[in-house]
């Protein structure tokens, strides 16, 4: 009877560690892909900031800007 109890007990840690495990790498994965895609869109925004009368594109990094809030949001909402 107790060694029953015990191998229920053993399998149910070792199942939760699994989930758990496998949780942290989606967690992991997601927040990784949200970091490099912000940094991304920062560093084309100083880039066309600093080459801004060249370019004329005050329209272009405002679309830029409405265009990835909602993509960070959904992605940082996943990562929670």
């Amino acid at each position: 009877m107790k060694l029953g109890f015990g191998t229920i007990a053993t399998m149910s840690a070792l199942v939760l560690g699994l989930v758990i495990g496998s949780a942290k790498g989606t967690f992991d994965t997601l927040n990784s892909g949200l970091t490099r895609n912000s940094s991304k869109i920062i560093l084309l925004d100083s880039t066309l900031a600093h080459y801004r009368r060249k370019t004329k594109d005050r329209l272009f990094r405002g679309l830029i800007k409405i265009s990835s809030a909602p993509l960070l949001n959904a992605l940082s909402y996943l990562g929670q």
